[in-house]
C-alpha cells in the first residue's frame, strides 16, 4: 500500500513540475508604427503639357467595410490652384488591414480636373485612369505620385484625352486651408457628394456646379437672389431656384419653377463667401409626376463676384426646356420705359441691364390701339425681347411669344411674358428651343 502511494505522490509532483514549465505562446509582435513623414498639402501635375500646382483644401476618408478585405478605406483630396480658377479631386482606395496596406491603386480610383470651364475632366472605370502610387503613409500623412490620362469632350461633343504627367501629392488628412468649395445633397437616403467647380453670380444668380466623388454624378444649383446675394430664403415655385442631378450625363432628378418643390436658405454672406442649405422635394425623372426628399448643404467661394444694387423697377424670367432640363432663371434692372407714339402705331420699350452692366435686356413692343391691359402677340420684324448676356443670348421665337400687361396707370407698368425662347451663341441664330412661363416686369415711372 505504501508503494502505491508513493508512487502516485511523485506522478501528482512530476505533473505539476512538467505544468510550470509550460510557457504561454508569446503574441506575435506590435509592428512599429511608420516613420512620420514631412508634408505641406501642396499638389501638382502637368495636364496636356502645361503645369498647374496649388494647395489642398479639404482631405479625408471613410471607411469601406462593404469591400473588405480587398480594401477599407477610401482617401478624398480635393485641391486649387492659388486664383481658384483650376481645380482638382480625387479618390483613392486603400487596404489597411492587408501586409500591402499602403498600396493603392486597387481599382475604384477616381480623379476629376477642371480649369473653371464648362467641360472637366474625368477619368472612367477601367478605361481612362490616373493610377496612383505611394511614396510614404503614416495613416495620417501621404505622399504620392500619379499620372495617367483624363477624359474631356469638345464642342461637337468628341471625346478628347488629356495626357496628365509629373503629379505628386503632399497631404495630412484632416487638415488643409479648408477653401469654401464643398456640396452634400441628400435624395431619398442617397448621398451627392463633392467638390464645387465653378460657382458665379450670372444674371442676377448664383450657379453652382460641381462633381461627386462618386466620379459620374455631377449636380447644379441656381438661386436667384437679386443683384447682390443676400440671407434669406428662396423658393423654387417663385422661379427662384433650380437644381439638377445627373448620372454620369444622364439628368435623374429636377427642380424648375413648375417640378419639384425646392427651398434653399443662404445663411451667410461674407464677402465672397457663401454658406446655404437644402431642403424640400426634387422631381424623379422618368416618372409620372414622382418627388423624392431632398435636403443638402453648401459653402462656396464665388469668383469674380461684386455686388451691385436693387432698383425698385425689375425684369426677370425662369425657363427650361418645356419641363425637361436644363433650368435658366435671371433678373436684373429696368434702366427705362417708354411708351410712345408715332407713324400710327403705339410704341412700348422696356430697356434693363444685369451683371454689373454687362448684360442687357430688351423688350420692344409695338400696337396700332393704345396699350391698356391685356395680351399681345410678339410680331415677326417689329416686335422682339432678349437677354444678350457675354456667355449666351436668350430671344423670343417671334409668333409664339406673349407679352401681357396688368397693370398700367401713368405711373406704374407691371406685367409678364412668356412663350417660347431660344437659348443661342448667336443673337438671332440658331440655338436650342425653350419655354418661358415666368417673365415678369414692373416699373414705376412716368408714362
Amino acid at each position: 500500500m505504501r508503494v502505491i502511494l508513493s508512487l502516485v505522490i511523485l506522478f501528482l509532483l512530476a505533473f505539476s513540475c512538467s505544468k510550470k514549465d509550460v510557457q504561454p505562446t508569446p503574441a506575435p509582435p506590435i509592428p512599429a508604427p511608420p516613420p512620420d513623414i514631412v508634408v505641406d498639402n501642396t499638389w501638382k501635375c502637368e495636364v496636356g503639357g502645361k503645369l498647374y500646382q496649388g494647395s489642398i483644401d479639404t482631405s479625408f476618408y471613410t471607411l469601406d467595410t462593404a469591400d473588405l478585405p480587398r480594401r477599407d478605406t477610401n482617401i478624398y483630396i480635393i485641391g486649387s490652384t492659388a486664383d481658384g480658377r483650376a481645380n482638382i479631386a480625387m479618390k483613392m482606395r486603400i487596404n489597411r488591414t492587408a501586409k500591402d496596406w499602403v498600396r493603392m491603386g486597387l481599382g475604384g480610383d477616381y480623379m476629376t480636373f477642371d480649369t473653371a470651364s464648362t467641360n472637366v475632366m474625368t477619368t472612367l472605370e477601367g478605361t481612362i485612369q490616373v493610377p496612383f502610387n505611394t511614396e510614404a503613409f503614416t495613416g495620417k500623412k501621404l505622399k504620392g505620385t500619379f499620372s495617367g490620362e483624363l477624359r474631356s469632350y469638345n464642342a461637337r461633343n468628341e471625346p478628347i484625352t488629356n495626357a496628365v504627367t509629373n503629379g505628386t501629392i503632399s497631404a495630412e488628412l484632416g487638415k488643409g486651408s479648408s477653401a469654401p468649395k464643398f456640396m452634400t445633397v441628400s435624395v431619398a437616403n442617397s448621398e451627392v457628394a463633392g467638390p464645387i467647380r465653378s460657382a458665379v453670380h450670372r444674371s442676377n444668380t448664383l450657379i453652382i456646379d460641381g462633381v461627386a466623388f462618386s466620379g459620374g454624378n455631377t449636380y447644379q444649383l441656381q438661386v436667384r437672389t437679386g443683384a447682390a446675394i443676400k440671407p434669406g430664403t428662396y423658393r423654387s415655385g417663385d422661379g427662384n431656384v433650380g437644381l439638377l442631378l445627373t448620372v454620369p450625363s444622364i439628368p435623374t432628378h429636377y427642380v424648375s419653377d413648375s417640378l419639384g418643390d425646392l427651398s434653399v436658405t443662404i445663411q451667410s454672406v461674407e464677402g465672397n463667401v457663401v454658406t446655404g442649405t437644402i431642403s424640400g422635394r426634387s422631381y424623379v425623372i422618368g416618372t409620372a409626376g414622382t418627388t423624392a426628399e431632398t435636403s443638402g448643404k453648401f459653402r462656396c467661394r464665388v469668383i469674380d463676384y461684386v455686388a451691385a444694387s436693387d432698383r425698385s423697377n425689375q425684369w426677370g424670367f425662369s425657363l427650361d426646356n418645356k419641363g425637361q432640363p436644363s433650368f435658366v432663371t435671371a433678373g436684373g434692372n429696368i434702366t427705362s420705359a417708354s411708351i410712345t407714339q408715332g407713324g400710327g402705331r403705339y410704341l412700348l420699350t422696356l430697356k434693363g441691364t444685369s451683371d454689373n452692366g454687362s448684360s442687357v435686356f430688351y423688350l420692344k413692343l409695338a400696337s396700332f390701339r393704345a396699350f391698356a391691359p391685356g395680351t399681345y402677340p410678339i410680331a415677326s420684324f417689329t416686335d422682339s425681347c432678349y437677354l444678350s448676356r457675354p456667355d449666351v443670348k436668350f430671344f423670343n421665337s417671334n409668333d409664339k411669344f406673349y407679352f401681357r400687361i396688368d397693370t398700367l396707370t401713368s405711373t406704374r407698368l407691371v406685367g409678364a411674358f412668356y412663350g417660347d425662347f431660344v437659348r443661342s451663341g448667336l443673337l438671332y441664330g440658331g440655338g436650342t428651343m425653350q419655354v418661358v412661363r415666368k417673365g415678369i416686369f414692373r416699373t414705376d415711372g412716368q408714362f
